[in-house]
């Protein structure tokens, strides 16, 4: 990892933690890492009737899903 560390010009984490880790026990500097938060942002709650109709899909149940999906999950 500190080769890793070495040879990167940024570093990129999705938590706070990571970013402690990256410091602590790889000695990282700080200046090079990045922390990208994983997570949606706290916006106000909207009927979900005002996006679906934007979409064309109004009324109707919808599965949101980000990665990929394969056979095996849920098993």
């Amino acid at each position: 990892m500190q080769a890793l560390v070495a040879h990167s010009s940024r570093l990129v984490v999705m938590a706070e933690r990571g970013r402690t880790i990256l410091r602590e026990v790889y000695d990282a500097p700080p200046a090079k890492i990045d922390l990208i938060p994983h997570g949606i942002p706290d916006v106000p709650f909207v009927a979900p009737d005002y996006y679906k109709d934007q979409f064309g899909v109004g009324g109707r149940k919808v599965l949101l899903t980000f990665g990929l999906l394969s056979p095996k999950q849920g098993n």
